[in-house]
């Protein structure tokens, strides 16, 4: 009886955080840092990803949602004293649509039918701040 219910909460849990994460709100962290401090995406900076981080290994996978038809410009600031951090975006397929870094930070992405895109950014033993910033073209 105690082993069905500790699988029901742990299943609970699992779906609430897919469900999250499916919809821009949850994280998929695989990374450390002796200090990570992220910005929430929530009113004027939902279209805003930023944190500052020390001695930062590993990645975040995260969920975007755009809309359809449209062009989105993103853009990508960092200032890192140490290592490196980068941005992927991805749409269906495992290839990266687009790989942000210091020498490339802007890009244009046209979404056809697709409204969900996957941001995943890595960092290599990195100290320092970033920004990823994405608005649509008029």
């Amino acid at each position: 009886m105690e082993q069905g219910i500790v699988i029901g909460v742990l299943l609970l849990v699992f779906g609430l955080s897919y469900f999250l994460y499916l919809h821009g709100f949850g994280v998929i962290n695989v990374k450390s840092a002796l200090y990570y401090m992220g910005t929430p995406r929530f009113g004027k900076r939902r279209n805003c990803i930023k944190a500052d981080f020390n001695a930062c290994n590993g990645w975040m996978k995260r969920v975007v949602r755009l809309s359809k038809s449209k062009q989105y410009r993103f853009e990508f600031t960092s200032r890192v004293t140490k290592g490196s951090v980068s941005v992927e975006l991805y749409g269906k397929g495992k290839e990266p649509l687009a790989i942000l870094t210091e020498n490339r930070q802007s890009v244009v992405v046209s979404t056809a039918e697709r409204n969900v895109y996957r941001v995943v950014t890595r960092f290599a033993k990195a100290d320092g701040e970033y920004q990823l910033r994405w608005d649509e073209v008029k």
